[in-house]
């Protein structure tokens, strides 16, 4: 009896242990972490790399609006959001929306096309052909900053003062949210 007693006591406490770190693991993540972005906070510089190897910080995009998109390059859900997008982009154009397709640094560590090869494979090569998306490459920090659980789609709205003001995933899924958003920042809008 005295055993079976000790038995279900190292049960329950490691049980409890395993509920603590269920429970702590992601707020210790976050409390180490503390920059995770928000809807309404000022969007954090960090540098793109432009497919021609220029090199522009997010910044330089200050003073008009910039839906800045992470991909990665094997993922099929920012394949069929190129193809929305392409599909889309006159929306985007009218209301002053720079795009910019970001594939993750190092492809979130699996093979995959480049952005361009990507972007033209995913039926984005109208939108692509007339520059009216701009193809980059995330650095390590850039990636971490703006997607640091390493989603392998997701993206930001930043109006023009350079705060977020939508996050979300998917653009096939969330486009009608997405273009609520835009419209919401859009000029004459209150």
């Amino acid at each position: 009896m005295r055993r079976r007693t000790i038995y279900l006591l190292l049960i329950a406490a490691l049980a409890l242990a395993v509920a603590l770190l269920v429970v702590l693991i992601p707020n210790l993540d976050q409390r180490q972490n503390p920059k995770y972005l928000t809807i309404g906070s000022l969007a954090p510089n960090g540098e793109l790399i432009l497919t021609n190897g220029t090199v522009r910080d997010i910044s330089y995009f200050r003073g008009e609006p910039v839906l800045i998109w992470f991909v990665a390059t094997w993922c099929p859900s920012c394949a069929v959001g190129v193809y929305t997008l392409n599909n889309t982009i006159s929306f985007f154009i009218d209301h002053h929306v720079t795009v910019i397709i970001v594939q993750l640094y190092n492809n979130l560590g699996y093979s995959g096309p480049n952005i361009i090869q990507f972007i033209l494979e995913s039926g984005g090569e109208y939108a692509y052909e007339h520059g009216y998306i701009i193809p980059a490459v995330s650095t390590y920090k850039l990636t971490k900053t703006y997607d640091p659980w390493g989603y392998p789609d997701i993206y930001y709205l930043i109006n023009s003062n350079g705060k977020i003001v939508y996050i979300n995933s998917e653009p096939t899924v969330t486009l009608h949210q997405l273009m609520g958003a835009v419209l919401s920042i859009a000029p004459g809008s209150s």
